[in-house]
């Protein structure tokens, strides 16, 4: 094959220096990298920084989820929340321990004296 098309040229990296080394390579070796809805002609001096300031945008938009979903996690962690919303799966929360209080973890149950989450009998046997 001699052209790579992609949809548009976030999908090609998250890495400027990765995907300019990924899109030199592919070159080197005859193939032209064209994007459908962004497409800027890789063989001319503009066309070439356009296409390293896309690359530069996907990597700044995957930085700034990536630094999001950090805090989200980091702050539902010292809320003593799960790391999702539905839980870990393959286990169920005890019925009869108490829901933990916010920032602080419950591991065991002052009830029951066990652990708060137990080992699902249909989903944890797929652990």
């Amino acid at each position: 094959f001699d052209v790579v098309i992609l949809w548009i040229w976030s999908r090609f990296g998250r890495n400027l220096r990765e995907s300019l080394q990924h899109l030199d390579t592919l070159t080197n070796y005859g193939i032209e990298v064209r994007a459908a809805r962004e497409d800027f002609d890789g063989k001319t001096t503009i066309g070439k920084f356009a296409i390293a300031q896309m690359l530069n945008i996907a990597e700044l938009e995957s930085n700034q989820k990536s630094d999001m979903w950090k805090d989200t996690i980091e702050r539902r962690r010292r809320a003593g929340l799960a790391h999702g919303a539905r839980g870990r799966f393959g286990y169920f929360r005890c019925s009869v321990c108490p829901p933990p209080e916010r920032g602080k973890p419950l591991l065991t149950c002052p009830r029951c004296k066990d652990g708060i989450l137990r080992v699902d009998p249909v989903t944890g046997p797929i652990l």
